[in-house]
């Protein structure tokens, strides 16, 4: 049952990231930032699992999974709220949230059992 949840969760998020995305594409509003959001959040988890300034285990390879819903929303808050804020800041913003976000995860989340 859980397997289920996970793989749910994970293709919902994939369908609204993509269609977000697609959305900004025709709208001529994806920036660099947007196209970032999608690969930085997992080599900067990667990147600081291999500095080993925190002990992990096999079993934290799933925290990387958890970036999916947390880049759909901010996808989706980045494109249809605060419509104040220009694009670029709107992507800027949603990009650094993901990064402390992202980080944040691998500092708080302890070595889990294999």
């Amino acid at each position: 049952m859980p397997y289920i949840f996970f793989c749910t969760v994970l293709l919902v998020s994939m369908l609204i990231i993509i269609g977000t995305y697609i959305i900004l594409e025709k709208k001529s509003a994806a920036t660099f930032f947007d196209v970032a959001l999608f690969f930085v959040p997992f080599f900067l988890w990667y990147g600081l699992a291999l500095t080993g300034l925190r002990p992990k285990s096999l079993a934290n390879l799933v925290e990387p999974f958890a970036f999916a819903p947390i880049i759909a929303i901010s996808l989706l808050v980045r494109s249809f709220v605060f419509k104040k804020i220009s694009n670029v800041e709107r992507s800027r913003i949603a990009f650094f949230v993901v990064i402390l976000i992202a980080t944040a995860i691998y500092f708080l989340v302890p070595a889990l059992p294999e």
